[in-house]
């Protein structure tokens, strides 16, 4: 062991690289002291010994040490891990550009360190001093022993050199160092604001004081989102408690985190508010359940926290300065509890229950107002003395606000619930009004003067009230920066929106006031606007603009009138395009990771699993999984020129994604497959259109004899098209206008025919004898429903008509003699796969002879193909005769038999054991064929090239006023896609094909290399990925002939969304915010006009006629004039 240690030491000391790099290291150590002596050396030099650490990595191979105890890398300080960019940035450039990176480096740490005294430094000049002498004494030789380094990770290296067996502790994980050391360290119960303001923001919208569906509709959004804040804060408040317990005192003990308690309850509250609208008097008990745990909560945040931070800390409060509105928040919860018990008291079952509610609201409502006039008083008394508070606490003036319209609202819920309570015949109940309603208005008032100091005091901090502005907190043009002290304007001002609202709804007495509807809806805004810019802002500040994309393109799918009908009804494109979504996003997460890193095989697994389901779901999924094995292998073909991958690496790397994308996906495939087959285990209505192999599986199937005799009653099908040869009484209505004969695709009565000798019936001849039918035979087929003979007549057929072709029909009954044109030719072609001998090419043998029918007289074959009556004819396949026909239409086959003489079961048809594969291809072959057999016309279909453009929708569901009641309102739902979305984002692909076209044509120029930005080649990548995907999705369809529907457009339309978000994100910034907003303003607007078609809700015909904007929308206006 030492003897490789010191073998490896001294290859370390002759590789000139290793010398020229610690040489660097010693010049950015010398710059490190010289520039900021306190605190960089000491971080140069540690982050110095954990790179001389990484490049002795591959000699303490050597040393016999193992990899899993040298991939163990502490890294845990987070200024530490700034500055280790910092070094190897500098070795890696080894320029005069060092000097300046290093110094742009340190004035952001002074910044940040700002709260570092002058004294400190001072103290560690003769420290400083001492490491100054060492790094101007240091050599090549000396680096590794001389850096005074804290590194854990070296000083084991050192261990190890030694021959020493200490091992390495290995790396903290993500979820610790992350997670845990990261965002549940720096939770705050602050951050409950977010959920106050959504909560409070998602009860507006549903209660607005001039409501709209839409708005409904968007108060669901924001409820979901202020539900998800409150998940996540509460699991880090949780996870915070776990990892950090003295944290919960300090929430306790510490009136400047105490006070943010009150947030919790106060959040929780609005999910309790919002709970008891949408219930509408329903799982009261539910609601009232909640609401006690809102009112425990708000009362343990205004009884033991009050006491236990404000009392007995108050002596630690150095200045009057420090007071603020934030010793209001705990007194809030109770006043926002006593509203939300108001709200519900009068739903309550029993009136106990109610009564009891009323007094604990109506006692906690009373104790705030106590508490809360004391603190307000104060902090008024503070803004007298001391002025406004700081720019990063003026937000906080808006606190009061919140109480104030919270206190206004809930007294004014109290005297109309007892006015209600009370009996008519009493005035008590009235009186109780009014004194609400008073009391309300004094309230209020006292908030609209609160709103103008707090909206006073932001203007005070910006220009141009405010001569020198906070450059900390304000931006180049003296405005306000976003910072989380914006969240508390949000709930103050959606407070007195409710109180506005309420006593505009109810009045004063029995007069209504419509003014403070108004002022309801002004605050509304203000209050909805302000959370919006909030949850904005975080978005902003927290992601960068591919986020921002994401956001937009997100938003664009929400807003699709096509996928929210497709959604609601649960139809199969909806699925199809949830498995679409998570396949892209897998396989792009899959490029972006680490090659054979675990994030890349979980990716790489996750996408095969997203497109197992979407092939599951129908067969276009297909094009999804064509779209990653193509990219997949063009992202192969990118990574060739990577010289750090080598040969055998590459074609492992191929092999595994070709593996996974192929593998994963079918057996997912198969095992649905194999799922379906067992839990139909029946035959159903049409199990005539699969083959008799597979319905042998059924249980319920009943077997036929294999041997055909003359007198057998027969079911003819054509091979290629697994049809039934039919016929029914009805006649051609030109040419010999006898009976018609056609191909059916269900199993029917009509479909029956009985095999006879060419000469007239005799029943004794037929049923008696045991005669087969032989390859070469004349037989006659007899309809068995009508009673007449399949016949062939030189006359052309109502469609094919070329003189080549024959009309097939049937005339004449059992009394016919011989006649050739009657008679037909048993010619023998081949046999089916699960015959076992060769009897089958001599006789005529039920599911295993195929054959063909030549007509004695014309000389013609008995044929069928693709084409179809009209609606004469059933829409059904048409049946001639041609001299020289193709062989597949030609091909027919006996699929059931009967005859008695033929009981025995030697002589049933065996299909023996059929495999899932057989039986899955069975089933497929049918699946095609009924595909392409929707050839009808139909009211509602289009052409591909009409999709992009909304030419063309489709009515699913429509209620006529004659079969609606009294009761009921008419409605219909309409398929239509957003025209904003769909005609924008096609544009865009042309534009985006064009650009592909140029950006492509210029870089063949094989005389200049052209050296693009980074967004610029992102954007052409990925613009590729989306053009393809959505190429591979809907160009197909042009190459139909079946019906097609609007909606099979939805899963190209994902792929154009996505390619307009990424079009949208390589704009410049404020083009893209422009046109974004813009975009989704028109998409929303799209949206919300046609929401009587999307949820079948009321409309009126003249509201329909004016949204007709296409001549093909053709829904039936009429449906709404019942």
């Amino acid at each position: 062991m030492q003897s490789n240690a010191k073998g490896a030491a001294a290859r370390l000391q002759q590789n000139s690289l290793l010398a020229s790099t610690y040489t660097h290291l010693q010049q950015v150590t010398c710059i490190a002291y010289i520039l900021q002596p306190n605190r960089l050396y000491n971080i140069i030099t540690d982050r110095t010994a954990d790179f001389v650490y990484e490049l002795n990595f591959s000699f303490t191979i050597n040393c016999n040490i193992s990899g899993d105890e040298m991939n163990s890398h502490s890294n845990s300080d987070i200024s530490s891990a700034q500055h280790q960019a910092v070094v190897d940035g500098i070795i890696r450039d080894g320029d005069a550009n060092a000097h300046s990176n290093l110094q742009n480096n340190i004035s952001d740490d002074n910044y940040s360190q700002h709260s570092s005294s002058t004294a400190q430094t001072q103290q560690s000049s003769p420290q400083q001093d001492q490491n100054a002498n060492r790094v101007n004494s240091m050599d090549y030789d000396s680096v590794i022993s001389s850096i005074a380094s804290t590194s854990k990770e070296y000083e084991h290296l050192q261990e190890q050199l030694r021959g020493g067996s200490k091992p390495i502790p290995r790396e903290e994980s993500w979820y610790n160092r992350f997670i845990v050391g990261n965002l549940v360290k720096q939770f705050v119960p602050a951050y409950f604001v977010s959920v106050m303001g959504t909560g409070i923001s998602s009860t507006i919208l549903y209660n607005f004081p001039f409501p709209a569906h839409w708005l409904q509709v968007c108060s669901y959004i924001m409820f979901g989102i202020c539900c998800l804040l409150f998940i996540v804060n509460m699991v880090f408040f949780i996870m915070q408690v776990v990892y950090f317990p003295h944290k919960l005192r300090t929430y306790h003990v510490d009136p400047l985190q105490a006070s943010y308690m009150g947030c919790l309850s106060m959040g929780f509250t609005t999910i309790v508010n919002y709970i008891s609208f949408i219930t509408k008097g329903r799982h009261m008990y539910l609601v009232w359940t909640l609401w006690w745990i809102s009112a425990a909560s708000a009362l343990y945040t205004a009884f033991p926290i009050v006491y236990i931070s404000f009392f007995s800390k108050l002596n630690a409060v150095e200045s009057d300065t420090k007071l603020n509105a934030t010793l209001l928040l705990p007194i809030v919860a109770l006043t926002v509890s006593s509203s939300s018990g108001h709200l519900i008291e009068l739903n309550l079952y029993k009136l106990n229950e109610t009564v009891i509610t009323m007094i604990v609201s109506y006692m906690m409502w009373a104790l705030s107002i106590c508490l809360a006039f004391a603190i307000i008083t104060i902090y008024i008394w503070r803004l007298i003395m001391h002025k406004i508070p700081p720019t990063q606490l003026v937000f906080t003036g808006f606190l009061p606000v919140g109480f104030l319209g919270q206190s206004s609202y809930s007294i004014y819920l109290f005297g109309n619930n007892l006015n209600e309570l009370i009996p008519e015949d009493l005035i008590y109940g009235k009186i109780f009004l009014c004194i609400g309603g008073f009391l309300g208005l004094f309230i209020l008032s006292f908030g609209y003067y609160m709103t103008f100091i707090a909206v006073v005091s932001i203007f005070s901090k910006i220009r141009p009230f405010a001569k020198l502005p906070n450059k900390k907190h304000t931006n180049k043009y003296g405005l306000l920066k976003h910072h989380k002290g914006f969240w508390a304007m949000t709930f103050p001002l959606c407070t007195m929106s409710l109180s506005n609202t309420e006593i505009g709804k109810g009045g004063v007495g029995n007069y209504s006031l419509l003014t403070f509807k108004v002022m309801g809806a002004v605050f509304a805004v203000a209050g909805i606007g302000v959370t919006i810019s909030c949850l904005v802002g975080v978005a902003v500040y927290s992601y960068d603009s591919d986020h921002w994309a994401s956001l937009f393109t997100a938003a664009l799918v929400l807003f699709e009138n096509s996928i929210a009908t497709q959604s609601r009804l649960i139809l199969l494109d909806s699925a199809l395009i949830l498995g679409q979504a998570g396949a892209i996003y897998c396989f792009r997460l899959s490029t972006k990771t680490e090659t054979e890193g675990r994030l890349w095989w979980i990716s790489l697994i996750a996408t095969g699993l997203a497109l197992g389901w979407t092939i599951s779901i129908k067969l276009t999924g297909f094009y999804t999984a064509l779209w990653a094995v193509l990219f997949s292998l063009w992202d192969s073909y990118q990574l060739l020129g990577d010289l750090t991958v080598s040969t055998f690496k590459w074609i492992r790397v191929l092999f595994y994604k070709l593996l996974v994308l192929s593998v994963v996906p079918l057996t997912i495939y198969l095992s649905l497959w194999k799922i379906h087959f067992d839990l139909l285990p029946f035959q159903g209505p049409h199990s005539g259109l699969i083959s008799p192999r597979l319905r042998s599986t059924f249980q319920d199937y009943k077997t036929s004899p294999v041997e055909v005799l003359y007198g057998s009653t027969v079911t003819i099908k054509h091979n290629n098209l697994e049809k039934y040869l039919h016929s029914h009484d009805k006649s051609y209505p030109r040419g010999t206008q006898l009976q018609q004969v056609t191909l059916y695709g269900y199993e029917d009565p009509n479909n029956e025919w009985v095999v006879e000798i060419p000469r007239k019936f005799y029943e004794h001849k037929h049923y008696n004898q045991s005669r087969p039918v032989k390859d070469g035979e004349i037989i006659r087929l007899y309809h068995k429903a009508t009673g007449r003979y399949l016949h062939v007549n030189d006359v052309r057929p109502p469609i094919s008509e070329h003189d080549y072709s024959k009309e097939v029909n049937c005339n004449e009954t059992r009394g016919l003699l011989g006649d050739t044109e009657y008679e037909f030719r048993l010619r023998i072609l081949n046999k089916k796969p699960h015959s076992t001998n060769n009897l089958p090419m001599i006789k005529l043998r039920a599911t295993e002879t195929i054959f063909m029918l030549v007509s004695r007289d014309k000389k013609c074959n008995l044929i069928s193909h693709d084409s179809k009556l009209p609606s004469w004819g059933d829409y059904q396949n048409e049946v001639l005769c041609v001299e020289e026909s193709t062989i597949p239409n030609s091909l027919w086959y006996i699929e059931s038999n009967s005859h008695p003489l033929l009981d025995g079961p030697k002589t049933q048809v065996d299909f023996g054991s059929v495999s899932l594969l057989t039986k899955i291809w069975d089933l497929h072959q049918a699946m095609f064929r009924v595909n392409a057999d929707f050839t009808t016309p139909h009211k509602y279909s289009s052409r591909p090239e009409a999709w992009p453009f909304v030419l063309r929708g489709v009515a699913y569901f429509q209620s006529l006023p004659q079969y609606t009641s009294l009761t009921e309102h008419t409605s219909q739902i309409y398929f239509l896609g957003n025209v904003t979305t769909y005609i924008l984002s096609f544009i865009v692909i042309v534009v985006v094909i064009a650009k592909l076209a140029f950006y492509g044509l210029r870089n063949l120029n094989p005389y200049v290399a052209y050296l693009d930005p980074e967004p610029k080649q992102k954007f052409y990548a990925n613009a590729l990925l989306y053009i393809a995907g959505w190429a591979l999705h809907y160009w197909p369809y042009f190459f139909l002939h079946r019906n097609l529907y609007a909606h099979h457009y939805l899963p190209a339309l994902y792929f154009a969304i996505l390619n307009l978000g990424e079009y949208m994100n390589y704009q410049h910034k404020f083009v893209r915010v422009s046109l974004m907003v813009a975009v989704l303003s028109g998409a929303i607007y799209c949206f919300e006009e046609y929401v009587p078609l999307i949820y079948g809700t009321e409309w009126t015909v003249a509201a329909c006629v004016v949204h007709k904007w296409f001549p093909g929308w053709n829904m039936d206006c009429m449906t709404y004039g019942g």
